[in-house]
């Protein structure tokens, strides 16, 4: 990833939040909200109000991007506190079971964690912003309603145990999208026979951004330092071919229409591949597909950034 600098002061850009613990992810989207107004704001991808760490942001017209980044691994490091089972499946929920765990050993721990690497089938906790019938699945937990939960497939590709100090273990995960780092704790708690919950849990980066990169809540206190901080959106996408414009490309791919370009940028697969556009400054225009339509190969713009600024 490349270093800071300056955003696009049309179409915004990234921002890279520690949260501290204690806030939701939307208490951090609303503060910065205040400082940037009336420039949109929006997270991707939540954190529990217990976790800390890497939380992005995309403010202004980077927010239609937000669903790529989303997309994106997580690696994680936790606490997982074997022998106590909750309804929140973490530690600030209601306890629901107790039991000893002196019978467990190191080995049986990390023997049970290699289980859990590769494509799993994993229950979302009831506590969760899971929609069921169009509905969060907190708000039904919390009104004491059923919540039948369906199993998903997830990706951990890995589940490194860092140290067994029972009843905790501390782990690191890397994981897909969708995947809850509490249901984990709680699944391996099972496996082992005590149960088990999330202690804690740090979000250590999403993609090629890192927690080491990004700034404290407390210190975005202003727009100048909002705005001084963000990355430009196009970083999120340098994992796609660019196709530079010049102004009349650009004019086009604004208005939502297709553009020809050099066939170097060669689509994968079926001759449909995800790329960006970028303008004659360098700033990003569209997220599209690079679309074969015989010998042409085609740039066809899906989300495109501030419409109409060269008309």
């Amino acid at each position: 990833m490349r270093g800071q600098m300056s955003a696009d002061s049309q179409t915004g850009g990234l921002l890279l939040v520690d949260k501290p613990g204690g806030m939701t992810s939307h208490d951090i989207v609303a503060g910065i909200r205040r400082h940037v107004r009336p420039l949109r704001v929006g997270h991707t991808g939540t954190l529990d109000p217990l976790a800390t760490g890497l939380l992005i942001l995309c403010v202004g017209e980077a927010v239609k991007i937000s669903g790529f980044i989303e997309k994106e691994d997580k690696v994680y490091r936790g606490v997982a506190l074997l022998g106590l089972q909750t309804d929140t499946q973490d530690v600030t929920g209601k306890v629901t079971a107790r039991t000893a765990v002196e019978n467990i050993s190191e080995e049986q721990v990390r023997k049970i964690a290699s289980r859990f690497i590769g494509e799993v089938e994993q229950r979302p906790p009831a506590f969760s912003a899971v929609k069921i019938g169009g509905v969060r699945a907190y708000k039904l937990a919390r009104n004491s309603k059923p919540v039948e939960m369906k199993t998903r497939r997830v990706r951990i590709t890995r589940f490194d145990i860092e140290r067994v100090r029972l009843p905790r273990v501390d782990f690191v995960v890397e994981c897909s999208k969708g995947t809850y780092i509490r249901a984990l704790c709680n699944d391996l708690g099972a496996a082992l026979g005590v149960g088990g919950c999330m202690e804690s849990l740090r979000r250590l980066s999403i993609g090629q951004y890192t927690v080491d990169n990004a700034k404290a809540f407390a210190e975005l206190n202003s727009r100048e330092a909002v705005m001084q901080t963000l990355l430009p959106a196009s970083e999120a996408l340098s994992y796609t071919p660019a196709v530079v414009c010049g102004s009349e490309d650009a004019r086009l791919i604004e208005c939502g229409m297709p553009v020809i370009v050099s066939n170097d940028l060669e689509p994968v697969k079926n001759g449909d591949s995800l790329a960006h556009a970028l303008g004659p400054d360098g700033e990003l225009l569209a997220v599209g597909r690079l679309v074969k339509k015989g010998e042409t190969l085609l740039f066809q713009p899906k989300r495109v950034l501030m419409t109409g600024r060269r008309r």
